[in-house]
């Protein structure tokens, strides 16, 4: 992982592109009432100083809530950080929206980024993301991301049960999927995003401390 966020650091804006970058961390589940995680918040900072290197500041949003810890190691990166809501989150969709709709008016060639890292599961087939004050389905986050008209969007879902976030499971039971349907599937619903997801079935996902 180290080195996927290294490489996205130096591929995130090229001189003369117009990139946008949403990161969601959120360690409470109020849906679930599963246990807090440690880590999202830690995970969306990390995420954001990497975009920080690279992005014009009006097109970073930070959405997290930060334990004690997470605010004493990154309290710059934390100044601009807002609740992961889900009215702040459909207004930060917006905003990306309109930069990449500037951007291309400029000729620039666009570049959005979503990235969220939490609780996630799925409810009658239907996958959804816990923000700070509910879900945010599958169906939430795929028209957001269709109104997002960007030359690439790029989407890193970090939670349990991620692939039903973007490809709802069909009846019939649990779905297991093979690389081949999550591409196929993936590439019906949104022919223009690049997704990489922490599970390609129906599977939980820990964080471990030791790294």
């Amino acid at each position: 992982m180290l080195s996927f966020i290294l490489a996205l650091a130096a591929a995130a804006t090229p001189a003369g592109d117009t990139s946008f970058a949403i990161v969601v961390g959120n360690n409470q589940s109020p849906v679930l009432g599963r246990r807090s995680l440690q880590y999202a918040d830690d995970d969306a900072v990390k995420y954001a100083e990497v975009f920080r290197a690279s992005l014009a500041p009006e097109n970073l949003r930070l959405l997290t809530t930060a334990d004690e810890d997470t605010a004493r190691l990154f309290p710059e990166t934390l100044t601009k950080a807002v609740k992961p809501a889900r009215e702040i989150l459909k207004q930060s969709f917006q905003e990306m929206v309109t930069a990449i709709r500037q951007g291309k008016q400029a000729g620039h060639h666009t570049r959005a980024w979503f990235i969220f890292a939490g609780h996630g599961d799925v409810d009658r087939g239907r996958g959804f993301i816990e923000l700070a004050d509910g879900a945010f389905t599958g169906d939430d986050l795929v028209a957001a991301l269709k109104e997002v008209d960007a030359d690439e969007m790029h989407v890193i879902l970090d939670s349990c049960n991620s692939y039903f976030v973007l490809a709802p499971r069909k009846p019939g039971g649990r779905h297991f999927a093979t690389p081949a349907d999550a591409a196929l599937e993936l590439s019906q619903r949104l022919p223009k995003v690049g997704v990489l997801l922490s599970t390609s079935a129906e599977a939980e996902v820990y964080e471990w401390s030791a790294f």
